[in-house]
Order: C-alpha cells, then structure tokens, then sequence
C-alpha cells in the first residue's frame, strides 16, 4: 500500500501542474482562465507592467500579437530538431542581463534565467519583471498593446523536449 502511494505521488510530481508552477503578478496573483473553445488560457492585466514567477531558474517564452504563435510552439516537440518551432533552439535571443521586455515576432524565443533578466527569489523560485514587448526592435509598454499571446514552456525534466505538460497558451488581454 505504501509502494502504491509514492508511486501515484511520484506520477503527480513528475507530471506537475504547469499553471501551478507559472504565475502572473500585478500586486496580486492573476487568475488563469481557461477558454473553453480554445486550447488556451487567458489572463487579464492592467496597463503596466507584470512579472512572470515560476519554478525552477528558467522559463522559455515565445510572444506574439496573434494566436497564430500557438501553431509555432507545440508540444511534442524536440527544440534541438524541429526548424519550424519558435522555440528551435537557436531562435533563443541574446537577451541582456538586466533584460525587461519579451521579443515579439516569428523565429524569436526567451530564455528568461539570471543571464537573461530573470531573478532568483529566497525560496528558490525565479521571478521576471516585463516593462515592455520589443516589437520589430523597437520597445513599446505594455499600455500600447490591447493583448498579446504568449506560449511558456518550463522544461521540468531538462531534456529539450516540449512535453505536453510542460507548456502553456495564454492570451494576454490589457485592460
């Protein structure tokens, strides 16, 4: 009976509740809605900027103005092979150290760690702060923007493999 019990908490640990491991933060933390006839996730925001928190010390994001960047960034995937993904592993930016925007455009990816931005909290958590969205090159706030799309992938197992698990859609709307 134990055996059964730390086998079935082994399976939940290793399967993970992504939308439990990323958050969004404005003051509080942001309620994840799902969309029912979509296969995504949706969040309301203010006008200003968000921080991203999650597990682990790094978090890839790719961002986009139209819910077209889900066909490019899904599960299944092996970054190291498949060309067509936003999250093939040489379209990940060089981003600075002190780095507070998220690229927006195809082929662009954001591997947000402490090289590329991202904070790493007391507790072990990460925590990234987006003041803006780099649109063409140019880095435009949040307020310019009435939403945006963002596919997380938090790569739990390490492997470069996006597993179903580990990804998440969101439609962002700027309210």
């Amino acid at each position: 009976m134990k055996n059964a019990i730390l086998i079935i908490l082994l399976i939940a640990l290793g399967c993970g509740n992504l939308y439990a491991q990323i958050n969004i933060r404005q003051t509080n933390v942001l309620e994840l809605e799902k969309v029912d006839s979509k296969n995504f996730h949706q969040v309301t925001i203010q006008p200003e900027s968000f921080t991203l928190e999650f597990e682990g010390k790094e978090l890839m994001v790719c961002a986009g103005l139209t819910e077209d960047l889900f066909l490019h960034t899904k599960a299944e995937t092996d970054i190291n092979a498949d060309f067509n993904s936003y999250f093939f592993i040489f379209k990940f930016l060089a981003m600075e150290g002190n780095a507070d925007y998220l690229p927006i455009g195809p082929d662009e990816a954001a591997s947000l760690n402490e090289t590329h931005g991202a904070k790493i909290t007391e507790e072990g958590k990460s925590t990234f702060t987006v003041n803006s969205l780099q649109v063409s090159g140019e880095k435009k706030p949040i307020s310019a923007f009435d939403r945006f799309f963002m596919a997380l992938w938090n790569d739990q197992n390490k492997d470069q493999f996006i597993d179903k698990n580990e990804l998440l859609h969101l439609k962002v709307v700027v309210q």
